[in-house]
């Protein structure tokens, strides 16, 4: 069920085939009124009368069934139920997925699968939140010395934490420069250009040391020591060298802010400024990435207490990916007007 609510082709063709259908039906109806009025205008009788009121009748009681289930399924309410059942069926697939017991029994079944294992289960939901705070399990934190510690007791999920907790505490430092790096905020308190060419040079350039900075990220992405501190054992590697890798993965997010904020510091003709503003919005893509990235490893940390609880053996949660959305329009856009900028 999971595939096929989360399967926007299956939707769409649903709807396709709810237009076709009453598509159908409308020609039917059709053909039936014709019919009768050719009955109409061929027999002047009392009969023909009737006939006509019992086909319209008829055809309009037919013809609107599939005309109402469309307006249903368009309904705030049947939208809702269906974004609902596509949670639940998302919240399932993961469970599935990383060995939670509530994915196969659900959530009442686990409880009862645990009670037959003999495994402590709390019976009200006070009791369940209590339990829940007891789990123990890594979580994000704010402070350095919370991450010395976490490293030092390694509750279950440390290196993901710890890595999580570093990027979270890196980016609180850049503060709002991300949120108008993202919103292409010119603050031209920088150098002036005026020439067109040393325009080009410098826009080229930032482009450049965005693609190099790219390369350099899947590089350490790509290392294996990377892989061994985020994903071993607790006896492979040191534990110091997660913040490490963590604190270099933040060192290329720096980096992809600097260039950003020398674009959108630049003092440039204001027949210029549209390009500029574009430049900076294609230079703050890897930023979304990264913020993305972060805010989705928050998230999967805090699931952490639960998988503790409910996972029966060795658990491998599915990966989290740092993608950069790309903008094809936007790329192109700042392209031909460096093109221009040159010719």
């Amino acid at each position: 069920m999971a595939d096929w609510v989360s399967d926007p082709r299956l939707s769409l063709s649903t709807m396709d085939g709810n237009r076709r259908r009453s598509g159908l039906w409308a020609a039917v109806v059709g053909g039936v009124v014709c019919g009768v009025m050719v009955v109409v205008l061929t027999w002047h009788s009392p009969a023909s009368w009737w006939l006509m009121i019992t086909a319209a009748v008829a055809g309009l009681g037919f013809g609107s069934r599939p005309i109402l289930r469309l307006l249903r399924e368009r309904s705030p309410e049947f939208r809702r139920r269906r974004r609902e059942l596509k949670r639940h069926a998302e919240q399932q697939n993961q469970w599935v997925l990383r060995g939670d017991s509530r994915g196969i029994y659900g959530p009442d079944g686990a409880k009862v699968m645990s009670s037959v294992l003999g495994l402590p289960v709390p019976a009200t939901p006070d009791a369940a939140v209590e339990a829940q705070d007891d789990v123990s399990a890594a979580a994000v934190v704010d402070d350095p010395d919370d991450i010395d510690q976490m490293l030092v007791d390694k509750p279950p999920g440390w290196r993901a934490a710890a890595f999580t907790s570093v990027l979270v505490q890196r980016r609180a430092i850049s503060g709002s420069a991300l949120l108008d790096a993202e919103l292409g905020y010119i603050d031209p308190t920088g150098d002036d250009i005026c020439d067109t060419d040393e325009l080009g040079v410098t826009l080229t350039v930032l482009l450049a040391k965005m693609s190099e900075t790219l390369g350099d990220l899947q590089t350490l992405a790509d290392s294996a020591v990377f892989s061994v501190a985020l994903q071993g054992s607790d006896e492979d590697g040191r534990p110091d060298d997660v913040v490490h890798i963590a604190h270099r993965f933040m060192d290329y997010h720096d980096q992809f802010l600097a260039c950003s904020e020398v674009c959108r510091s630049c003092h440039v003709p204001l027949r210029y400024r549209g390009l500029q503003r574009d430049c900076a919005l294609l230079l703050a893509i890897p930023l979304r990435g990264f913020r993305e990235f972060i805010d989705e490893l928050v998230k999967r940390v805090e699931e952490f207490p639960d998988v503790v609880r409910w996972a029966v053996g060795d658990v491998t949660l599915e990966p989290v990916m740092l993608e950069m959305p790309d903008d094809p329009k936007l790329r192109r856009r700042v392209f031909k007007q460096l093109d221009e900028l040159r010719s």
